[in-house]
């Protein structure tokens, strides 16, 4: 605000930083899941809700990921679940993009 004329780089940086963010959340669920995560899943019985939640998310991939970015919804927690549910890697780049900027 102080300097407008640097407010879109700023803003880009901001972007940039923000996805590469996502993409280390996306590899940390992909990664991570089968190691610790289904564990957690068994421990508190919810494999049936998982499955439900898998479902939705692999249905509606991008536009998950993109609520997320355009909303107040915590978009770590979406893109850990990116991750974790295998959803295409540049379906979540591209809407990681678009909504984040």
């Amino acid at each position: 605000v102080a300097v407008p004329k640097r407010s879109f780089y700023i803003a880009g940086v901001c972007s940039v930083a923000s996805v590469l963010g996502g993409m280390l959340g996306y590899y940390i669920g992909y990664a991570f899941m089968d190691l610790i995560g289904n564990k957690i899943v068994e421990l508190y019985h919810f494999q049936d809700k998982w499955e439900t939640i898998s479902t939705l998310y692999n249905k509606y991939e991008g536009w998950a990921v993109a609520a997320a970015g355009f909303t107040p919804l915590p978009y770590k927690v979406f893109t850990l679940a990116a991750g974790a549910f295998k959803i295409d890697f540049w379906v979540f780049v591209i809407s990681s993009l678009v909504s984040r900027s």
